[in-house]
């Protein structure tokens, strides 16, 4: 029943190998930047957050991490929920410098 997509997957090897390799990089990409922003910015001034999250900061790192990671994702995938705002003017051009660097990984998964 299925084996036109056996032999469709088995001609075109290479390019699935390929886009799933983007795909994995772009996840790197996103823990890439959410331990940049956890690190380099981890100032006060730097994000506009709900003053539990910034008290939570204190007590569990591993929640302030995690927070990182989900607005790394935001960023990439475009959504922009606005819970977590970038307001410095470091933070600001690492997410620029992301969402250019996750556009080019996208267009890789495309061309």
């Amino acid at each position: 029943m299925f084996q036109f997509l056996i032999i469709y997957f088995n001609k075109n090897k290479n390019f699935f190998l390929k886009k799933w390799r983007s795909l994995i990089s772009l996840f790197i990409i996103n823990i890439i930047f959410a331990i940049i922003y956890y690190y380099y910015c981890d100032s006060l001034d730097d994000w506009d957050e709900r003053l539990e999250d910034i008290e939570d900061d204190r007590k569990y790192p591993m929640d302030k991490f995690f927070r990182r990671l989900y607005f790394s994702f935001v960023v990439f995938s475009g959504v922009g929920f606005g819970d977590i705002i970038p307001r410095s003017i470091k933070a600001k051009c690492i997410v620029i410098l992301q969402i250019i660097l996750s556009m080019l990984g996208l267009l890789q998964i495309v061309y």
